[in-house]
Parts: structure tokens; sequence; C-alpha cells
């Protein structure tokens, strides 16, 4: 079994070349599209990181009327 950083380094790998499909530890891996790669490479580093996801802004309006 490899670890999230291992898996990390490959998908950057093919994110970089533009390529869709992965070998590792005798496995193949196709993705639909590199939407889907760079979707799974921010999990990675969500977990790798201890990040539970991306911070959420509540934005606040004000009329500016006093």
């Amino acid at each position: 079994m490899s670890t999230a950083a291992q898996q990390l380094a490959k998908i950057k790998e093919a994110i970089a070349l533009g390529a869709l499909e992965i070998h590792m530890n005798g496995r193949r891996v196709t993705y639909r599209s590199l939407n889907e790669m760079r979707s799974i490479r921010d999990e990675l580093q969500r977990q790798i990181s201890g990040s539970s996801g991306p911070d959420v802004l509540r934005p606040t309006f004000d009329k500016g009327i006093e």
C-alpha cells in the first residue's frame, strides 16, 4: 500500500505531463479528466496537512447608513 505522499507525488507528476493514467504498485488507475485529478490532488494535500477542507469565507454587508 502506498502512502498519501507517494500518491500525491504520482498524481502531481501525471498532471504536469497531462497524463490521465497512473501506474503504482502494479496497478493502473485511469482518470476521466485533469479536473478530476486536480480534485484528488487537492484532497490528498488536505489529508497530508491535516486540514478538513477549504476555508469558508462568510461575507458581511453594510449599507453604510449610521
